[in-house]
């Protein structure tokens, strides 16, 4: 499965929106911490030197210069635990990195909480928010997660 295909994430206690772009969206901050953690070892996987050569002439690697190449390259893909493909995963950690940085600590709170699974019961009980400041919150992050991703390309609206 790849991210984007199918219904997405659901999380019991969780609003599934009836918006594919939206679910995605959601998919993917519900799975960062596994996004960040493919990406390092994938990172990690990708730290080799390089040597060799052809017609008989032994190329001498530069060790420094080649892990800098790969780690200057956007990794295309990660393969999360259970299959999922996570295409520009970088890409993705950088539209969740700045939709946290963009709201403020009341909401960034309230939507972290969402993401690591909370019930909007628990989260505003101990934020002492309502229901309907909850799902603003909610909301208000991801629009602007959309355009950020829109902005980077890596989901379409039209």
């Amino acid at each position: 499965m790849t991210i984007g295909e199918g219904d997405g994430l659901y999380v019991k206690g969780q609003r599934t929106s009836l918006d594919a772009t939206t679910r995605k969206i959601d998919m993917i901050f519900y799975r960062e911490k596994e996004i960040r953690r493919a990406v390092k070892n994938a990172r990690l996987e990708s730290a080799g030197g390089h040597t060799g050569g052809s017609s008989g002439h032994a190329l001498v690697s530069d060790p420094t210069a080649v892990q800098g190449i790969k780690a200057a390259t956007e990794l295309k893909s990660v393969t999360l635990y259970d299959g999922v493909v996570v295409h520009h995963p970088e890409k993705w950690l950088n539209v969740i990195d700045a939709t946290y940085e963009r709201l403020d600590d009341w909401q960034r709170r309230a939507v972290k909480m969402r993401y690591q699974g909370e019930k909007y019961t628990e989260v505003g009980a101990k934020l002492h928010i309502s229901k309907s400041t909850y799902y603003a919150m909610v909301n208000e992050a991801q629009t602007f997660a959309i355009a950020a991703a829109c902005q980077l390309g890596l989901v379409r609206v039209v």
